[in-house]
């Protein structure tokens, strides 16, 4: 994970937690990235995964989970 998404003020278990989130989502966000031809760097895509994260959580299908990171990158990364 880049140091410039790890944010400092974490607890050592918040940071542990989002390492866990980074590394479960990333496959499929970096799918996503080579997919739909983002060409997003290693910090863009983690700040992906962190802005998808709550709607991720709810995801009941890997269907689901590629349409949140679709909607997140192009509501906010694009």
């Amino acid at each position: 994970m880049d140091a410039e998404v790890t944010d400092p003020k974490l607890t050592h278990s918040q940071q542990s937690e989002q390492q866990r989130l980074f590394e479960g989502w990333l496959p499929l966000a970096q799918e996503a990235n080579q997919l739909y031809g983002w060409r997003l760097d290693g910090a863009t895509i983690e700040r992906l995964i962190a802005l998808a994260a709550p709607a991720l959580a709810q995801a009941e299908s890997v269907l689901a989970a590629r349409a949140i990171l679709w909607s997140v990158y192009h509501h906010h990364i694009a």
